[in-house]
């Protein structure tokens, strides 16, 4: 008798420590889980307030431009270079920093875009910012604003709106 009673003493031991070894794993995937959902909630946070940022800087006017803001088109790797690096305009905003470059793409005679029944072609500009944290986070911008109106000569015509064109975002 006292055999089977320490045998369903250990097996209730045993049934127990189970139990609880089920309980602490969960207990560290519901933090895991937890932890996951912040750090998304974090990147969605850095993401708006790039956009926001950007948003901000693509109705630049180029007359109060800094010399330094404004580049001629470059490669994209070398552009994020520059801004890792710093070699660009600086922007504060809520604690946290922001460098950006625009570089203008120049006159595109065969993208026009029509404002007041007049035609007109456009000037592309790419507007690059970058979030200044532990992570590099990039938003590029395409902007296109109505330029005076230039002959197509080669390609096809495309009717654009101005304004922000596309956009891409990197993290790297």
């Amino acid at each position: 008798m006292n055999r089977e009673a320490g045998m369903i003493l250990i097996s209730t031991m045993l049934m127990l420590a189970l139990l609880a070894l089920l309980v602490v794993s969960q207990m560290q995937t519901v933090f895991l889980v937890y932890k996951s959902l912040n750090r998304l909630v974090d990147k969605h946070q850095s993401f708006y307030q790039l956009e926001m940022i950007a948003q901000k800087l693509s109705s630049f006017n180029n007359n109060q431009l800094q010399a330094a803001c404004l580049v001629t088109e470059k490669n994209p790797d070398e552009v994020f270079t520059l801004l890792k690096n710093g070699k660009a305009c600086s922007l504060s905003y809520e604690q946290q920093s922001f460098f950006y470059l625009i570089e203008e793409l120049g006159f595109f005679p065969c993208m026009q875009t029509v404002k007041e029944k007049g035609i007109y072609s456009t000037q592309h500009w790419r507007l690059t910012v970058l979030a200044k944290d532990e992570r590099f986070n990039f938003l590029q911008l395409r902007i296109a604003r109505i330029a005076p109106f230039i002959r197509c000569e080669k390609k096809p015509l495309v009717f654009i709106h101005t304004g922000i064109i596309s956009w891409r975002y990197l993290v790297r």
